[in-house]
């Protein structure tokens, strides 16, 4: 995770990213989160069944408004509900 962190602050990570056999859990979803927001190389992040949480999921919803590279975000079989729908929708909103 600590490699995967500097490659994403100097903007060399790959294109696609997968967190499958990743223990993320919500501390470091969010420290994720907050370092994709200024990454410029990831396009795809995949965070399938990581058992994120709806408020986690806001987080990341939000990282968005930030990163304008990101082109697809992965998130099936996650805990996410309503205030993850709107966080997102809130982002499309403001990003048309």
């Amino acid at each position: 995770m600590i490699n995967l962190l500097r490659k994403l602050e100097l903007h060399e990570t790959a294109k696609d990213i997968s967190m499958s056999g990743i223990d993320l859990g919500t501390t470091r979803t969010r420290i994720l989160c907050k370092s994709v927001a200024k990454n410029t190389s990831l396009k795809c992040l995949s965070l399938n069944r990581k058992i994120i949480e709806d408020e986690v999921g806001e987080d990341l919803a939000k990282m968005l408004l930030y990163n304008d590279f990101i082109r697809k975000i992965e998130l099936e079989s996650n805990k996410l509900g309503p205030h993850t729908a709107k966080a997102f929708a809130d982002v499309i909103r403001y990003n048309l």
